[in-house]
């Protein structure tokens, strides 16, 4: 079992590498993608009240999301997707904050890690209890212990600190998604998002193809994305 999560990890961690080198060097500011006229990115209402991700300071207010970027690489039935996130700290002080996301359903999380000062600390995926019983004793001694609460469901939490005053707070979160065929749609659960200064999508169908990209400012979702399938999956693999 170890070694096939081991090479489950791996393959997640190719496949976004894959994303980072072979992305364009500066992205069209502004790009709707089409296939022969046709729109393939869509925003589609969902049934949620609550927005799919969050950081809240200890006090109850929540911080703003200044830029979310999601990339995805898609692979038959299988979908990987690294969100990157910041979030400002309006505040002269030095806060704590709770993050808090839900994923897809099929979804499993591989990765979160949050920037402090020029390192990226990686976070460690626990029970509830435990983490908190750690991040106390951390905490007394001013360190992260950059752990993550699997919560009910699909959603999980991590306590975040330092968020520095005046400030912004970086975080990476990545997951693998299993889709219920090759045919399916892809799906990025955005409803209820706040309006985000800096907002990017860049799809990949396979890892060696150029990406779909929709990119925005000053953007509210205005319902969860999603990529339709190729009206000829099987051209994909040829």
């Amino acid at each position: 079992m170890m070694k096939k999560t081991l090479l489950v990890l791996l393959t997640i961690s190719g496949l976004l590498a894959v994303l980072a080198t072979c992305a364009p060097a500066q992205p069209p500011e502004r790009e709707t993608p089409s296939s022969k006229g046709t729109n393939i990115f869509q925003f589609k209402e969902s049934g949620r009240d609550t927005a799919p991700l969050s950081l809240t300071a200890a006090d109850g207010t929540g911080l703003e999301l200044k830029v979310f970027q999601a990339r995805t690489v898609l692979q038959g039935p299988l979908a990987f997707t690294e969100l990157r996130l910041t979030f400002a700290n309006p505040e002269n002080r030095v806060r704590e904050g709770r993050f808090r996301i839900t994923l897809p359903e099929r979804a499993a999380i591989s990765r979160l890690a949050m920037r402090i000062d020029d390192v990226w600390q990686e976070a460690e995926v626990v029970e509830k209890h435990a983490a908190r019983v750690a991040y106390e004793n951390f905490l007394h001694r001013r360190q992260d212990p950059a752990l993550m609460e699997k919560s009910a469901g699909n959603e999980f939490q991590a306590r975040i600190f330092p968020i520095p005053a005046g400030g912004e707070k970086e975080l990476i979160i990545s997951y693998s998604q299993e889709l219920e065929s090759s045919s399916s749609p892809y799906v990025l659960n955005l409803q209820g998002l706040p309006t985000i200064a800096d907002f990017e999508i860049e799809v990949r169908r396979r890892p060696d193809e150029e990406p779909l990209v929709l990119k925005q400012t000053q953007f509210r979702p205005r319902g969860d994305f999603e990529l339709n399938a190729p009206s000829n999956p099987s051209a994909l693999a040829s």
